[in-house]
């Protein structure tokens, strides 16, 4: 409703604007094979329209515009007007001549002196710069901002961008380097905010940026041009943060300026459109201790806390994850040995909402120098070692670097789980498989364009291939030597080789380690690694065990001796016609001792009839003893309750329906986890779940909603007041919701109607007052 009066107020404003008249361009920018020519019109009457092709501002000792202009290379038209009310903005088009593109198309149109210039062009050394690489006091290494106009357009030749932004060079020692990265703001000052457009597919939510980067590839330049993307790249299903990646062509007034990696610039917009924090309220750290946005306070307060407590106690790792997110750091730890990454020790961002349980998160940042870029055979060091030991070095893998990961190992489980962590990445995302076929998905995106690239900077083609295998001979290597150095620093036994199968009928989903399978699924780990297998099984299958395993649960720990099919024991169970109709909706187990009415179950009926409950039973195995249900009627989408003691639950719960409950003697419910079977009068499965408490507390548990497979855990949450003969509270909420966002839509389409005829009107009245004006 907010917006709705939002829009009220400015209509008028924005409608008028719309009406502003601009300089046309016919044809507008894109992409043309031949030549051809650009007529230029003011609909005002005017025509004087001044025009340059060199990028800089047009002004009236431009030239003039008096015929078509001919078009027979790529050109960057910037056009100004002038009439008798003033003068128009600077528009400006391009035209891409003569070829196709297979990537995105940047063109940056700006006064050559902005980028070029010797004492104020960003792109130049100017007068002090150093004579050496990276040629500190050059222009480009003074932070300055200059004006351009950028248009994006996509490979299909749609111009998705054309607005005026500003510019500055970015990097590190990167900036020494002849094709520099830059760094592109939307501004106010400029004319728009933000860019409205969606740069980046991995991200398809995010469809507006404050500012964005086009990157040289760092220390990747002239060698694979894409490094430091695949290794973000790899770690999506981690969900580490890392920087969107979308290559791009860029054009400087024209001139074609290579392949600049589009990335997303990590500013407090980035934490604020990935993550919906508030930019105002940000701690972003890089390096040891340096700050880029809020304060340092609450990592000091970190960095304490681990020297003053001993990590190998659980009660203090608990207490350490408030403060960071460990899983995100391990992940991170992780991709760092893998890659091997040179910059690891140094070179880092770290960030945390400024809130009372905001927590340090570690981004994946700039990895140029890993996978091998600095030695053929980097597959074989010892990364692991390096970057968890003490050592004196300034670099690469300082003491600061390592204090935390250090301090980490020294407690068991956390030591446990990253070796399962790595184990896991290793046999899937950084398998040999997986990181080749990014690899060669990469090399075909660039290839075709390389071409040109190589021809603009140097070097060959032949080459930048070979560099590519280099990649991938890293990517067949690496994991069987990070194996050997998992065994000599954590002192493991010999790798064992396990094999999981999903079955191809009764197992709905299959998980080894919380990675699902969908077929099968190999690797390698270590003699007596726990691993972790849970399966959900389809509706009409019933659960007898596991193939490797002793174990009947649904989910299980394995701790294997040798080489281990795993696999879960499936067969087709006879279930009964009132499958899905009749479920188990609430249960409250481990019921406090001073309430006598004991543990209870809810059934609710699903279906649009009545169901009479003739002879069924309830169970906590399907071979234990049945408890038979006193015979009954569920009315249609009705409830009933199985208690304990019948009496005893409605002197506690005066509200419910005495007719809606009924006793079901010596019903037990065991804290430390129960499987429920609800049978009909036949004997036939109705309906069975599995429950694993958090934790050995009372408990109430609501199946989340009536559709949902009520057979799992993840169906279920856990109540705060039980809420026995009545839907549940998420359910209550979500057609409490439902109703009243009907109500607001059909506020909300009344409410649009109207504005959009006093819209109109206005426009019209405007128009026609413009129009007397000029009659007068």
């Amino acid at each position: 409703m907010t917006r709705l009066f939002v829009l009220l107020f400015f209509l008028p404003r924005i409608l008028i604007a719309g009406d502003t008249v601009q300089i046309a361009f016919i044809p507008q920018g894109g992409f043309f094979q031949d030549e051809l020519q650009v007529t230029l019109s003011f609909p005002a009457g005017s025509n004087k329209i001044y025009y340059t092709l060199d990028g800089s501002i047009p002004s009236k000792a431009s030239k003039r515009y008096s015929e078509p202009i001919q078009i027979k290379k790529t050109t960057v038209i910037r056009a100004i007007a002038y009439s008798d009310d003033g003068r128009t903005k600077t528009q400006t088009n391009t035209y891409l001549f003569g070829r196709s593109f297979t990537l995105p198309v940047v063109s940056i149109a700006t006064d050559p002196d902005n980028f070029f210039g010797y004492e104020r062009g960003i792109y130049a050394k100017g007068c002090c710069a150093d004579t050496v690489p990276p040629y500190y006091g050059a222009n480009f290494w003074k932070g300055w901002e200059r004006p351009i106009n950028i248009e994006y357009f996509e490979p299909d030749g749609k111009q998705a961008i054309n607005q005026q932004a500003g510019a500055r060079i970015f990097g590190g020692f990167s900036k020494g380097l002849p094709m520099k990265s830059l760094s592109i703001f939307a501004r106010k000052k400029y004319g728009k905010k933000h860019f409205k457009h969606q740069l980046f597919k991995e991200k398809p939510d995010i469809k507006k940026y404050k500012s964005f980067i086009l990157r040289n590839s760092g220390g990747d330049f002239n060698n694979t041009h894409f490094r430091d993307a695949l290794i973000t790249q790899l770690t999506r299903p981690t969900e580490l943060p890392i920087q969107a990646y979308q290559p791009t062509v860029v054009f400087i007034n024209g001139n074609y300026w290579g392949i600049h990696n589009a990335r997303e610039k990590l500013n407090e917009h980035y934490f604020k459109f990935n993550f919906g924090a508030d930019e105002d309220s940000i701690d972003l750290m890089k390096h040891r201790n340096d700050i880029q946005l809020g304060t340092r306070d609450k990592y000091k307060e970190l960095k304490t806390f681990i020297t003053e407590h001993d990590l190998s106690q659980n009660a203090h790792i608990y207490e350490l994850n408030k403060k960071m997110n460990i899983d995100n750091y391990i992940d991170h730890h992780i991709i760092q040995v893998y890659a091997d990454n040179g910059d690891a020790g140094g070179n880092i961002r770290y960030w945390r909402p400024q809130r009372e349980n905001g927590r340090w998160n570690w981004v994946l940042f700039d990895t140029d120098l890993g996978m091998g870029i600095g030695s053929r055979k980097a597959y074989k060091t010892n990364t692991l070692k390096e970057m968890t030991e003490m050592s004196d070095e300034k670099w690469p893998n300082p003491a600061w670097s390592t204090f935390i990961i250090r301090n980490l190992l020294e407690n068991d489980s956390i030591k446990q789980v990253y070796i399962l962590r790595f184990l896991n990445h290793l046999n899937t995302i950084y398998s040999e498989k997986s990181v080749c076929a990014k690899i060669d998905s990469l090399h075909q995106l660039l290839s075709e364009e390389m071409v040109y690239h190589k021809k603009r900077w140097g070097g060959r083609i032949t080459t930048w291939n070979k560099n590519v295998e280099r990649l991938k001979m890293f990517a067949r290597n690496r994991p069987h030597f990070i194996r050997e150095h998992m065994q000599e620093v954590f002192d493991l036994g010999d790798t064992i080789n396990i094999e999981v199968t999903k079955p191809s009928a009764g197992a709905k989903n299959l998980w080894f380690n919380n990675i699902q399978v969908d077929d099968t699924l190999s690797g390698v780990y270590f003699k007596k690694t726990p691993l972790l297998v849970e399966v959900e099984v389809e509706p009409g299958f019933q659960h007898l065990g596991w193939k490797g395993s002793t174990s009947t649960r649904l989910r299980t720990t394995i701790y294997p001796e040798s080489d281990l099919l795993i696999e879960p024991r499936l067969k087709k169970s006879d279930t009964s016609e009132y499958w899905e109709k009749v479920v188990f909706s609430e249960i409250r187990f481990c019921e406090d001792n001073d309430r006598p009415s004991g543990d209870w179950v809810e059934l609710r009926n699903t279906s649009q009839q009545n169901i009479i409950l003739d002879n069924w039973k309830i169970a906590t195995s399907k071979n234990t003893k049945k408890r038979e249900i006193s015979t009954t009627t569920i009315s249609p989408s009705g409830f009933l309750v199985l208690a304990k003691d019948s009496a005893a639950f409605c002197e506690l719960m005066p509200e419910v329906n005495r007719e809606n409950v009924v006793s079901c003697k010596r019903m037990k419910l065991k804290k430390s986890g129960f499987h429920l079977f609800l049978f009909d009068g036949e004997g036939a499965l109705v309906d069975s779940i599995r429950v694993d408490p958090t934790n050995a507390e009372c408990k109430t548990i609501s199946l989340i909603e009536p559709t949902h497979n009520d057979h799992t855990t993840a169906s279920w949450e856990y109540l705060p007041v039980s809420t026995p003969n009545s839907i549940n509270t998420t359910e209550k909420i979500k057609k409490a919701k439902a109703e009243e966002n009907e109500k607001q839509k059909r506020r909300t389409t009344l409410i649009t109607t109207i504005l959009i005829i006093l819209g109109v009107s206005l426009l019209i009245l405007h128009r026609l007052r413009k129009k007397s004006r000029s009659v007068l």
